[in-house]
C-alpha cells in the first residue's frame, strides 16, 4: 500500500493525501442517507451505493449532477401552489368523460391537479411545415400576450424568422416572454437575442448551469409551449429550428403538434406562468379568466417534472396501458421505460390488446436506439407489435388507447421525460383530435416495417452486449 502515499512530496503530501481521504469519507456518509432517502428502485439504489463505496470521489460527483432531489427543495413554492389548486378547485367537466376512460381523468388530476376542459377546439399539425406557418399565424394575430418555452431554439433561418416575428409583436405593445432551456438553447453566437430584447422583449434561461448547481445540468425543461393571447395554444414534439423541416441525413423529419383554442389553452399558459416564475424565484400570477369555448372537445393539460413526487405523465401512461381493452398505439423517438412500464405494455398484450409500438428504424440518437432494442424480446414474445418508421426521423410523441383517448405532447416514452426532464402532454377525451391522432397512427405505420421476431432474435452476441451497455445508462439517456 505505500505505493500509493505520496511520499515524494514530503510531510505536506502525506497530510493532503490523508485529507482527500477524510474528505471522500465524510462525502460518502453524507451522501449514502441522501440515496437512500430517495427511495427509487432496489436495484438504483444499490447502484448508486456500489458507487459511492468503490469510487467515492467519482460516485459522488455523480450524484450531486445525476441525483435529482435537490430541485424539490427549490420546487417547493411550486409544490404548495399544486396543493392549494387540488384544494381549491374540482375537475371541471369530469362528469362529460366517457365511463370508461374517466379514470384516466381522475389520475391525471389527483397526480398533478390538471382539470378536464370542454369546449375546445383541437388541431393537429403534422410535421414542421404545417406548424410553423400555424404558430406564425398566430405570433402575428397576437394583441396582448406572448409566451414561449422552448428545449431548442436554433439561431438558424427558422430561429431568425420566428425572432422577427417576436421582434414585431413586441414593438407593436404584445408583451412578449420567452423561455429557454439552459442546456439545449445556449449555444448561441453573436447575441442572437440581443434585437429582440432590444424591441422590449423579455429572454430568460431555464436552470443556467453554475459549479454551485452541477445537479441541474441533468434537469432540463422539456417543453414546448406557444401561449397566444392565452386564447390559443400550441404543443407537442417541434422545437424551433431548420432541422424540423429536414432531418438531413435520416431523411424526413416526422413530427406532431396540436393548435389548442378554449378553455384548456388556460391551462397550458398556467404551465408556462409557472415555468417562468420558478426562473425569476417569485409566485406564479394568479390565473385569469378562461377563455370563451372554440369547439366541442374535451382536453387535459397534464404538466410533470422532478419536482412533481406525482410524476403525473409516467402515471397516466401506466394507468392507461393497465386499463386498455382493445388497442395501445404509440409513437415514440426514444423507448427507454422502466420496468413497471415494460410490464404494463408485456400484461395488456398478453390479455389480448394489440399493442403497437412505432420507433424510428434510424435514430438521432444511436445510445438511446441501442438501450430501446435491449426491451424488444421480452415485448415481442407477449405479442407486441414492433414497427420502424423508415422514411426518416420520427420524433412524435403520441399515445391512443382503444381509440378513444390520446395524449400528445413533449414527453418520450423514457426514464428521461419520466423522472428528469419538466414536460408537458395534452390529454384528448375522444373527440376530432383523437381519431386525427389514430388516423396519423396508421398512415405512418403503413411507411413502416414491422420488426420480425425471428430474425431480430439471431442477432449476434455482440449486439447483445451493446443493447445491455446502452440499457446501465437508460437513466440519464
Amino acid at each position: 500500500m505505500s505505493h500509493f502515499v505520496p511520499v515524494a512530496h514530503g510531510a505536506w503530501g502525506l497530510v493532503w493525501y490523508w485529507v482527500a481521504i477524510a474528505f471522500d469519507g465524510i462525502a460518502v456518509l453524507f451522501a449514502i442517507p441522501a440515496v437512500l432517502a430517495r427511495r427509487r428502485e432496489p436495484s438504483v439504489t444499490l447502484a448508486w451505493l456500489l458507487g459511492l463505496l468503490l469510487l467515492p470521489a467519482v460516485g459522488v460527483a455523480l450524484f450531486l449532477v445525476f441525483g435529482r432531489g435537490n430541485v424539490r427543495r427549490l420546487a417547493r413554492p411550486r409544490q404548495r401552489l399544486l396543493a392549494g389548486r387540488r384544494d381549491a378547485a374540482e375537475p371541471a367537466d369530469l362528469e362529460a368523460v366517457d365511463l370508461a376512460i374517466r379514470p384516466l381523468a381522475l389520475a391525471a388530476w389527483k397526480a398533478a391537479a390538471a382539470p378536464v376542459r370542454g369546449g375546445n377546439r383541437v388541431g393537429v399539425l403534422i410535421n414542421a411545415n404545417e406548424a410553423y406557418p400555424a404558430k406564425l399565424a398566430a405570433i402575428e394575430e397576437a394583441t396582448r400576450t406572448l409566451d414561449l418555452a422552448y428545449y431548442i431554439f436554433r439561431p438558424d433561418r427558422t430561429g431568425a424568422l420566428f425572432r422577427d416575428a417576436l421582434i414585431a409583436a413586441a414593438r407593436r405593445g404584445v408583451r412578449v416572454r420567452l423561455l429557454l432551456d439552459a442546456v439545449g438553447a445556449d449555444r448561441f453566437s453573436g447575441g442572437f437575442f440581443r434585437p429582440l430584447r432590444a424591441a422590449g422583449a423579455e429572454v430568460r434561461y431555464f436552470l443556467p448551469i453554475s459549479p454551485l448547481r452541477a445537479w441541474t445540468l441533468n434537469l432540463r425543461n422539456h417543453r414546448k409551449i406557444l401561449a397566444v393571447d392565452r386564447r390559443i395554444g400550441f404543443t407537442g414534439g417541434i422545437n424551433i429550428g431548420d432541422e424540423y423541416l429536414d432531418a438531413g441525413g435520416l431523411g424526413r423529419w416526422r413530427d406532431t403538434h396540436v393548435r389548442l383554442e378554449g378553455p384548456a389553452v388556460a391551462d397550458l399558459a398556467s404551465v408556462f406562468d409557472d415555468d417562468w416564475a420558478y426562473t425569476l424565484g417569485k409566485a406564479p400570477e394568479p390565473p385569469g379568466a378562461l377563455p370563451e369555448p372554440a369547439g366541442e372537445s374535451l382536453v387535459q393539460i397534464l404538466p410533470s417534472g422532478p419536482e412533481d413526487r406525482g410524476e403525473g405523465i409516467y402515471q397516466i401512461y401506466f394507468a392507461a396501458f393497465a386499463s386498455a381493452r382493445r388497442t395501445i398505439d404509440i409513437t415514440t423517438p426514444y423507448f427507454i421505460p422502466d420496468q413497471a412500464i415494460a410490464v404494463a405494455l408485456v400484461s395488456a398484450a398478453l390479455r389480448g390488446v394489440r399493442v403497437r409500438l412505432l420507433v424510428p428504424d434510424q435514430n438521432n440518437q444511436r445510445l438511446a436506439a441501442l438501450a430501446a432494442r435491449s426491451y424488444f424480446d421480452e415485448l415481442l414474445d407477449a405479442g407486441v407489435e414492433i414497427w420502424r418508421y423508415t422514411p426518416g426521423m420520427i420524433h412524435a410523441k403520441t399515445v391512443v388507447i382503444d381509440g378513444a383517448w390520446a395524449s400528445v405532447g413533449t414527453a418520450n416514452m423514457d426514464v428521461r421525460s419520466f423522472r428528469l426532464n419538466f414536460e408537458v402532454n395534452g390529454l384528448l377525451f375522444g373527440g376530432a383530435g383523437t381519431a386525427r391522432l389514430a388516423e396519423v397512427f396508421e398512415r405512418d405505420l403503413a411507411e413502416s416495417d414491422r420488426l420480425d421476431p425471428g430474425l431480430f432474435r439471431r442477432r449476434s452476441l455482440w449486439w447483445r452486449a451493446a443493447e445491455g451497455g446502452a440499457r446501465l445508462l437508460s437513466p440519464i439517456l
